[in-house]
């Protein structure tokens, strides 16, 4: 039998988070009282051990069946929760947003929590290129922009950009793969299959807990 800390090396490997972006989502719930909160806490700790050095994150509080300006005082929850892991990170790649199904501006809110979060990794990683790496660019494409990037200037992007055709229609959904704690998820694209607590892939902003 080999050594210990041999096995112990290639699992590390198999559960690092290798996307530069990842989602943490939760629910109000989560927040509401200490046993849930320990349990979020613990999770995101595992998240920061696991990621990429560098890696944006954003923290996604879903509100279902409620308006966006009733999340306030769970979002500020969720806010001062990625502080305590994250410490300074927190505010700076680490963001946070309010998701409300049903409510098309909320989703303009967590586009614009991505981009903050990116930009700040990319500065703290200058001499890496963040900005340049295959796949970034698709990256940011991928999201459902729609006026909200657009409306202003129609005119602001050239036809020739390389990225123009990569964005979806504005009507489209942002797909995320849903995590549940018991180590299952979901992709809406390719069904349920057996994972672990967290899930992310390299060239999509999919990584997604509960």
């Amino acid at each position: 039998p080999g050594a210990p800390g041999a096995q112990k090396v290639p699992a590390t490997r198999a559960r690092a988070i290798r996307s530069p972006l990842v989602f943490v989502l939760c629910r109000a719930s989560s927040l509401a009282a200490r046993e849930p909160r320990r349990h979020l806490r613990e999770m995101l700790r595992d998240v920061r051990s696991r990621r990429r050095p560098g890696a944006a994150l954003v923290g996604v509080l879903v509100a279902e069946a409620e308006p966006e300006d009733a999340v306030a005082p769970e979002l500020r929850l969720l806010e001062a929760l990625l502080r305590t892991v994250f410490g300074r990170q927190a505010g700076g790649p680490v963001q946070a947003a309010a998701y409300c199904p049903g409510h098309p501006a909320s989703n303009l809110t967590v586009q614009a929590a991505a981009c903050r979060a990116l930009q700040a990794a990319g500065r703290l990683r200058p001499a890496e290129g963040a900005w340049e790496r295959p796949g970034l660019p698709g990256l940011l494409a991928c999201f459902s922009w729609g006026p909200w990037s657009r409306g202003k200037d129609p005119d602001a992007t050239s036809p020739s950009d390389p990225a123009q055709g990569n964005f979806q229609d504005p009507e489209e959904e942002l797909a995320l793969t849903v995590v549940y704690p018991n180590g299952d998820c979901e992709d809406p694209r390719k069904g349920s299959v057996a994972c672990d607590r967290v899930a992310s892939t390299p060239t999509e902003p999919a990584g997604d807990l509960r």
